[in-house]
């Protein structure tokens, strides 16, 4: 489990509920000053498009568990301001 607490459930896990988790990922974006809609997956988006960038696609779709790259593929779409950034770059 990504996010834990340190009381134990009925189950005999530790297991966050996903509403109490976006709740603590949200109210940290708001801390932060963020205006974006930020969510637990919206930091997961974030972290393998990161990945994929900064290492490679193949190192981002690993840490990412995805046994397709296709998958991880859905994660790395370009805004236009970037395409036009690389190609103003590439090509003048």
């Amino acid at each position: 489990a990504l996010f834990v607490t340190r009381r134990r459930k009925v189950d005999g896990s530790y297991r966050m509920s996903v509403k109490m988790a976006q709740h603590i990922v949200a109210e940290a974006a708001t801390r932060a000053g963020l205006t974006e809609n930020v969510s637990p997956h919206w930091l997961r988006h974030a972290a393998i498009t990161a990945w994929a960038k900064e290492e490679s696609v193949p190192f981002a779709q690993r840490l990412a568990g995805h046994q397709n790259v296709a998958t991880t593929s859905r994660y790395l779409g370009s805004t236009d301001a970037e395409l036009k950034e690389r190609y103003k770059k590439r090509f003048g």
